[in-house]
């Protein structure tokens, strides 16, 4: 685990992606859970989506329960990045 508490606008999002792409390349991860505030969640998918096309990342929030599951059953299948809020 850890924090990355930088001000906004310093590069966290791509800092973590990069992070967590090298983590997946290397074999060294399989599953990660990443939890954030309701109002990020939107950007950081659309900001994997742009760096990171071929990583599997899944939302875990605002969802039908069906599609909430079925994400974490993919993810948990094939590996990959789950996104939450708390």
């Amino acid at each position: 685990g850890g924090i990355l508490a930088d001000d906004m606008g310093l590069g966290k999002t791509i800092q973590v992606i990069a992070f967590l792409s090298g983590m997946f390349d290397a074999e060294l991860v399989q599953h990660v859970l990443l939890i954030m505030p309701t109002t990020l969640v939107s950007s950081w998918l659309a900001e994997f989506a742009r760096w990171t096309p071929g990583l599997r990342v899944k939302e875990f929030h605002g969802t039908s329960k069906t599609e909430r599951t079925r994400n974490l059953e993919r993810v948990q299948r094939r590996n990959g990045i789950i996104i939450t809020s708390y």
